[in-house]
């Protein structure tokens, strides 16, 4: 049997959708016509939305950047396995922690030099209460480490007044702190 022409399969497949008494949608067309045809009914590229959504996407490292251009070049060839390796690549950077900046108008220096401020005084203050020595720890966690995110900062409790108490030997002899 002779190969038939697109335009004898665009007829049969008009003459099937009225057959069947199915709307001719561009959906039913395109499944009548790979049917006569005998090829795979697969949906076209949607090219447009995909690059509405790689247009959409921050990126926000240059690793994302990376993966944002690897996903563009991938739409552009319509490559159903580019797209996925690019979004996964561009998901798993997404997720990758990002050292946060220091709060605004304090450098991340400043927070160290504070951060060893804290650890140099700790031997004056003594070792007695280890509830203290465990909150300055996580003090110093978090002077190291200011993202607002930090399960450091958001673990800090607040430390109890009875903590500032003084060892014996540095309370004055009258028993007062001020």
């Amino acid at each position: 049997m002779a190969e038939k022409k697109p335009f004898e399969i665009a007829r049969e497949a008009l003459m099937m959708l009225a057959s069947r008494k199915l709307i001719p949608t561009p959906d039913n067309y395109q499944s009548a016509y790979s049917e006569i045809a005998g090829t795979p009914n697969i949906a076209p590229f949607p090219a447009d939305a995909m690059r509405g959504i790689a247009q959409a996407l921050p990126a926000r490292s240059t690793d994302q950047k990376k993966h944002k251009e690897l996903l563009e070049h991938a739409i552009g060839h319509a490559d159903w396995e580019g797209v996925k390796t690019a979004m996964v690549g561009f998901a798993s950077m997404a997720a990758a922690p990002v050292r946060a900046a220091a709060p605004a108008g304090i450098s991340g220096e400043f927070l160290e030099q504070l951060a060893r401020l804290v650890e140099n005084t700790l031997p004056a203050l003594g070792g007695d209460d280890a509830k203290f020595l465990d909150q300055v720890a996580q003090l110093i966690k978090a002077l190291r480490d200011p993202s607002p995110e930090s399960a450091t900062v958001k673990s800090l409790s607040p430390i109890s007044p009875t903590v500032f108490r003084l060892p014996r030997k540095t309370r004055p002899k009258s028993g007062r702190l001020c």
